[in-house]
């Protein structure tokens, strides 16, 4: 009898080690039968920058930007939750311009309202 009991344990000892596993769901196919990308969970996703973060990265992107003159590499960054503001005075339109596709370009960037006032209209 212990014999057919240890038995009947071991058949179904891989079962119960099995349900433990953390395992994913296969990907859903997309409507044109193509497979799908399988999406991490939110934990494994990145989390968005923070408003200060893009502040930073804007920042960075402008003060790299040799071509750009003084004022324009001190024009004022606001962000608050990924809308950008850029505002205060740069030499001509070109800077406004600049800035204002390297603000677009950072991630978590939601919009970017571009207040820059150009001295010239170059």
């Amino acid at each position: 009898m212990r014999h057919i009991m240890l038995s009947v344990l071991a058949a179904f000892l891989p079962l119960g080690v099995g349900a433990c596993e953390d395992r994913q769901a296969p990907p859903v196919p997309s409507p044109d039968g193509r497979p799908a990308a399988r999406v991490p969970p939110p934990s494994a996703q990145p989390a968005e920058p923070s408003d200060d973060e893009i502040v930073d990265e804007i920042r960075r992107l402008v003060k790299e930007d040799k071509s750009l003159s003084t004022a324009a590499q001190q024009c004022d960054i606001a962000v608050v939750r990924g809308v950008v503001t850029l505002s205060g005075a740069v030499d001509t339109r070109a800077e406004s311009v600049s800035i204002e596709n390297k603000a677009s370009s950072v991630a978590g960037v939601v919009r970017v309202e571009n207040a820059l006032v150009p001295k010239s209209g170059g």
